[in-house]
């Protein structure tokens, strides 16, 4: 018998690389895709176990990429040296194994390599150098640097002149630029240079990036003239006149200088003043390198200043500086401009009310600068005296009282002085004021020597009962006033403030126990002259008390045969209010058809007949109807109280059925009693008018009624005696009808 035995493999065995590290140089214009590097691994297993897959790290940055199934490392992104140099990172070998892969890892290293791919360049182009003029010869100008990001050789910068520049060498290497000859010997003021810089890489690149383009960076040289002349005026001196009433703004003359220098800062020319002007009246205005105007721009003043000595000076903007000076006299012409001025703007006295007419207040002063008749002043008040009380002497300045002043009247004059010349209407004003000292010729008075003034009671202490006023036509500290309480009956209750005249309350007043207050207020001024008035504080009640009744309630009987308008009973309440608060009035709380109550005296009535009960029963049950009544004061919101009456109605009709209906046939043939009754005197008055217009019919003139219109009747009144005067005759009507009748007593 043959037996086979079949050994299945394990994955006992990882993979292993051929090398533990893999190192490559790759030139950094290496194509995306090229081949970097060959990774290789074996597995002995057999079989998905011996199955080898490639895997790179993230180390790798997404830079490289490897084909899992045959190891090729390629690139996978454009790399650039001068970012980054070198990369590494890990790569793994992993067997196919379902169940237990197994997995080895190498470590790769790449190295990129520079390639000639950048070219030189000039951080700073163009250059501007500036040399003086004496620059001597073999001395560095500039030097240009260029940087090129390339590595080795292809970073190595060569410099060169792009166009000939005889007077100028480079250093290839440095890039210095050094000057062969003297910079005074070149004619020209500005030089430009072109250079040129080149890398040593392979193809050789230039500036401009192109191998077989040249660019360049360009040194512009400024060649600086020396300031070796100075300015000159074309005058050596300069001179002139000009009035004092020159506006501002006028130019007065010309000044002109030259600089022989060709550079523009060194022939270009700046005018100063430099001493001699005061007050800085003056000031040049031109152009540099030009004429220079001088102009006025403060008013002169002859009687300040009569010659100005200036000195000019021209000035270049070379280095050193050159300047040159001129003197300038300006005489000033006298005008007359000047109006007189006041010592003071504002003049202020304090006379007292009583000082008498032709005091002399004060002195005025105003001085003219100006000579001759122009300085002479004369001196008048030009408002503020519409009343006359003041004169003002027109040559001494003298302010004297042409009348008493009165301080009541008005304390404070306020008046304008004018000092003028004359010649010219030139003048100047002053304020003078003169303030009236009060003194003590007025009393004081109250306005009502009596006042009235009412509080309520039970008001908190310090409640404001009024305020007195008293009038003192003083001003100052004898128009202040004091008030005080002079002591009377009650006076201690109130309390008076002195300043404002307050009179509050200092505890709460009783109605019931004092209804008024008699004071008496003093004022008083600072000079203890004073007055007097009288004050009567009355005190009004407050609703404090209800009502009460003599009993809880009441029971009254109605007699047979009672009448209406009968008193049946009287109820009784008391209120210990004083005053309209103590007054009681009664009311019924509901409408009784059968009864009424005086509001005054509580009585209660009835308002119809009494008639006894239908049918001729033997014996009569009692009976007794409720009534409310309410005791209440005059005013609204009043306190009330209220009582039971009971009255006794048996030997009434009141409260029965029959007699509801008794009184509704009444009511119904009174109501057509009356309406025939009206019927018959609205006939009657139409037979009497249209037969007699001047009939009897007086008294329904007087009085028609509610449905009868008033009918104007002329109505014969006939004298009770011989001796009785006619009644007067306002109507024409009955006027006419006299006069027709001729008799006496026709009235409207």
């Amino acid at each position: 018998m043959t037996v086979n035995v079949r050994v299945l493999d394990l994955n006992d065995n990882p993979p292993a690389f051929a090398q533990e590290t893999y190192a490559a140089e790759v030139p950094e214009d290496l194509p995306v895709g090229a081949l970097v590097l060959q990774l290789e691994a074996t597995d002995p297993d057999e079989g998905s176990n011996g199955h080898v897959s490639y895997f790179l790290a993230n180390e790798s940055l997404g830079m490289f990429e490897v084909e899992p199934q045959t190891g090729r490392l390629t690139s996978r992104q454009r790399l650039d040296r001068e970012r980054r140099a070198t990369y590494s990172f890990l790569a793994l070998a992993v067997d196919s194994s379902p169940l237990t892969p197994r997995s080895a890892m190498a470590r790769i290293s790449i190295t990129v390599q520079d390639v000639n791919d950048h070219a030189p360049t000039f951080p700073l182009s163009p250059l501007a150098v500036t040399l003086p003029r004496d620059t001597p010869s073999r001395r560095a100008v500039a030097t240009l640097r260029a940087e090129d990001l390339d590595a080795g050789a292809n970073a190595s910068i060569l410099y060169r002149f792009a166009s000939p520049a005889p007077a100028f060498s480079i250093n290839t290497y440095t890039g210095a630029i050094e000057l062969l000859q003297p910079l005074a010997a070149l004619n020209q003021r500005q030089r430009t240079l072109f250079i040129l810089a080149s890398d040593l890489g392979q193809p050789p690149r230039s500036s401009t990036g192109q191998p077989s383009l040249s660019s360049w960076a360009t040194v512009q040289i400024q060649v600086l003239d020396l300031n070796d002349h100075g300015p000159q005026f074309l005058k050596p001196q300069y001179n002139s006149s000009v009035p004092e009433d020159l506006r501002p703004g006028t130019t007065l003359l010309t000044l002109e200088a030259t600089d022989a220098d060709i550079a523009r800062d060194n022939a270009a020319l700046d005018y100063t003043i430099v001493s001699g002007n005061s007050g800085h009246a003056f000031q040049l205005e031109g152009r540099a390198g030009g004429a220079s105007a001088l102009v006025l721009v403060e008013p002169l003043d002859f009687e300040a200043v009569a010659l100005y000595n200036l000195t000019v000076a021209a000035s270049d903007r070379g280095v050193p500086q050159r300047s040159a000076l001129v003197p300038v006299l300006l005489g000033i012409l006298d005008v007359n401009d000047n109006p007189p001025a006041f010592g003071r703007s504002a003049y202020h006295t304090a006379v007292s009310e009583t000082a008498a007419p032709g005091t002399e207040l004060l002195r005025v002063a105003a001085h003219d600068p100006d000579s001759g008749p122009h300085g002479q002043v004369h001196y008048s008040v030009s408002s503020g005296d519409p009343g006359g009380l003041f004169h003002l002497h027109p040559s001494t300045g003298a302010l004297r009282l042409t009348e008493a002043l009165d301080c009541e009247v008005q304390n404070q004059h306020t008046l304008v002085v004018q000092a003028s010349d004359g010649a010219s209407g030139h003048f100047a004003l002053a304020s003078v004021t003169v303030e009236v000292k009060d003194v003590n010729d007025n009393l004081p008075y109250f306005p009502l020597e009596v006042l009235t003034a009412s509080v309520r009671e039970n008001q908190p202490p310090g409640s404001l009962v009024t305020r007195v006023r008293a009038v003192d036509a003083d001003v100052g500290a004898f128009g202040v006033l004091r008030y005080t309480l002079l002591p009377t009956q009650g006076w201690q209750a109130f309390a008076l403030n002195s300043t404002s005249g307050e009179l509050s309350a200092r505890l709460p007043f009783d109605y019931e126990r004092s209804k008024s207050s008699q004071l008496l207020v003093q004022a008083t001024d600072a000079g203890n002259a004073s007055a007097t008035a009288t004050v009567r504080v009355l005190v009004t009640g407050e609703d404090e008390y209800d009502p009460v009744f003599l009993r809880p309630t009441f029971s009254f009987e109605i007699p047979e045969g009672a009448r209406r308008g009968q008193s049946i009973g009287q109820v009784m309440a008391t209120d210990e209010d004083e005053g309209p608060d103590g007054v009681v009035l009664y009311t019924l709380t509901k409408p009784s058809p059968f009864f009424g109550v005086n509001r005054t005296s509580g009585t209660i009535y009835l308002r119809m007949d009494s008639q006894g009960p239908s049918g001729g029963a033997p014996k009569r049950e009692p009976r007794e109807l409720v009534l409310e009544v309410q005791a209440h004061g005059p005013l609204p919101a009043s306190r009330s109280a209220s009582t039971r009456v009971t009255i006794d109605v048996t030997h009434t009709a009141f409260g029965l059925a029959t007699d509801l209906n008794l009184l509704l046939v009444v009511a119904v043939a009174a109501s057509l009693g009356v309406v025939v009754v009206l019927a018959a005197v609205a006939i009657v008055l139409v037979l009497v008018r249209s037969r007699a217009p001047c009939g009897v019919m007086a008294a329904l003139e007087r009085d028609p009624g509610p449905l009868l219109p008033r009918i104007p009747l002329c109505v014969r009144a006939w004298p009770s005696s011989p001796e009785d005067p006619p009644p007067p005759i306002p109507h024409p009507l009955c006027n006419k009808r006299a006069q027709q009748t001729g008799r006496r007593g026709w009235r409207w």
